[in-house]
């Protein structure tokens, strides 16, 4: 009998898919955006910047909110609630007259995208992964560059005025998310345990004294609480390295489409050369991940 390929690696391509398309044109796509906005109103980078800026504290703030929210009520309605937040987020980004209608858009857009990709989908792997949960995290969170690489370019190329055009593309950006949300969404799993299945698709069996064989799973003890976590070196090390980078790329994302335009290669041109970055450094996410499996975490991180 041919053995069903295990949920958990669905759920993989399902989330790279996910974070390809929420991210991409959120994230990946700010210097695009941008450009078209400076060319339509004047308005200078500062101004326009400062919108992705406040919305990297935003996010910040949101992630324990959402956090807690997936906890609660499961992956699976948080990332409903943030694609369908996304495409909000976008119809509003199609209305934009003022900078301060853009602050609002682009606010709306950072809280979908925080909720709707990265955090809640890696959260559902982390619960169906054990043995491979670094090589499946790894696939999973390619997402940010496979879709940068792909839609980066192609986002440069309808946002000219001379296609399709900045308005036309979020409206349209915005109703693909709406009516996509829902059906999207019914995919995920959150825990392997209510669909017969454990995690890594492999559990210990075990003959009762019936005779009937049954599944044993490893079990964890929930033993640290937040309080305990903020308490550990650990913790600060990992988050304030982990910002240090994320600071990085967030500089890289607004400025470096802008900067290489002002030397004179175009905004296509610029699209396709932060798109292969970004699409490198998926490759060393992979290798990453297949080295967080074979060796301790923090040797890994060294």
């Amino acid at each position: 009998m041919k053995r069903k390929i295990f949920y958990g690696w669905w759920l993989v391509v399902i989330a790279l898919l996910i974070n390809a398309f929420t991210s991409s044109p959120v994230f990946g796509g700010v210097g695009v955006w941008v450009d078209s906005l400076e060319q339509e109103f004047g308005w200078s980078r500062t101004q326009l910047s400062i919108a992705f800026s406040v919305g990297q504290l935003e996010a910040s703030v949101m992630g324990p909110i959402i956090g807690m929210l997936v906890d609660r009520i499961g992956s699976r309605k948080v990332v409903f609630i943030g694609i369908s937040i996304i495409g909000v987020g976008f119809v509003l980004l199609s209305l934009v007259s003022t900078i301060w209608m853009f602050y609002l858009a682009f606010a709306v857009l950072m809280i979908g995208a925080s909720a709707g990709g990265w955090l809640p989908m890696m959260t559902a792997i982390n619960n169906w992964f054990d043995k491979r949960r670094s090589i499946a995290m790894g696939f999973g969170g390619l997402g940010f560059s496979v879709g940068s690489f792909l839609l980066v370019p192609a986002l440069a190329w309808v946002v000219n005025p001379n296609h399709y055009g900045w308005q036309s593309t979020s409206l349209t950006l915005g109703l693909f998310f709406i009516v996509c949300a829902y059906p999207v969404s019914t995919l995920i799993r959150n825990i392997p345990e209510d669909y017969g299945e454990v995690p890594d698709g492999i559990g210990y069996l075990n003959t009762n004294q019936t005779g009937n064989t049954i599944v044993e799973t490893q079990t964890y003890d929930p033993s640290y609480k937040m309080k305990d976590i903020l308490k550990m070196p650990a913790f600060w090390i990992i988050s304030i390295c982990h910002g240090m980078s994320t600071m990085l790329i967030g500089t890289m994302t607004v400025h470096l489409i802008l900067a290489l335009k002002d030397q004179g290669i175009s905004v296509q041109t610029g699209a396709w050369i932060w798109g292969f970055t970004l699409g490198f450094s998926g490759l060393c996410q992979i290798f990453g991940g297949w080295i967080g499996d074979k060796v301790p975490k923090n040797l890994a991180l060294c």
